[in-house]
């Protein structure tokens, strides 16, 4: 699982306190430990092992005028419908709270369904807890969905200036290791970085770069795949990104 949120950036038992989150997944031990990172936090955290049940528990809370404030759902296939299609069904039937899917993105149809369903932002799977506890945070400060948008957490919400500049001179970082990769044609280590800069993209809420970094591991995936087209991904990237990270005031 992915690392505790024990450390030195110790995080405060009381920073959710009082707020009332569901868990949908049929991975018991995903759950346990999703669980156990935002109960140290102070949250209320309820479970669902299927999205049937979770559907009824929303609705339950719906119909008590006690939404919950949060679901988190699993976007793979459950008993019964996947996340995509509980996602959508918690939006017809009236749930406008924050939904944030979790998933690893293997293809780029998964963010685009992801957000079409209705999901307000979506994290990595493998995102450990103070990431997961941000984006966390963050979708709770922001308000309810039917406020804002279903996507506009993920598509137009700009994080904290410090957000901002850590991620840029992360993607700095990452862009970089993925040209001297290329020159070299190691491809296990490109497949390793763009599932970096995705899992990265996706804690920020960048889409697009979700979606061209999801791109480039298909495209890794060719036979028939020439180091020139590989230049021209990482040009294509590197542009995105630095696009993404560019503050409104900056832009030109």
């Amino acid at each position: 699982m992915p690392g505790s949120i024990s450390g030195p950036e110790s995080l405060s038992p009381a920073r959710l306190k009082g707020r009332r989150i569901l868990l949908v997944a049929d991975d018991s031990a995903a759950l346990q430990w999703v669980g156990d990172e935002l109960k140290s936090v102070g949250a209320t955290v309820s479970f669902a092992d299927d999205a049937h049940i979770g559907i009824t528990k929303v609705l339950a809370t719906l119909e008590a005028s006690r939404p919950f404030d949060l679901v988190m759902i699993s976007m793979q296939q459950m008993k019964h419908f996947d996340g995509f299609g509980m996602t959508r069904r918690l939006r017809e039937r009236g749930y406008r709270g924050p939904i944030l899917g979790r998933s690893t993105f293997e293809a780029v149809a998964d963010v685009d369904e992801c957000l079409g369903a209705g999901c307000n932002r979506l994290i990595h799977s493998s995102a450990d807890g103070p990431e997961l506890i941000k984006v966390v945070e963050q979708l709770l400060q922001t308000g309810q969905a039917d406020e804002l948008g279903f996507e506009s957490i993920a598509k137009d919400g700009l994080p904290e200036q410090e957000s901002i500049d850590r991620f840029q001179e992360l993607l700095s970082k990452l862009l970089q290791e993925l040209i001297v990769a290329v020159g070299a044609g190691d491809l296990a280590t490109l497949e390793d970085l763009i599932g970096h800069v995705k899992r990265s993209a996706a804690s920020e809420g960048h889409v697009p770069i979700i979606r061209r970094a999801a791109e480039f591991e298909q495209q890794l995936q060719r036979t028939d795949l020439e180091l020139n087209s590989l230049r021209r991904a990482v040009r294509e990237l590197t542009s995105l990104c630095d696009q993404a990270t560019t503050a409104p005031g900056d832009q030109t």
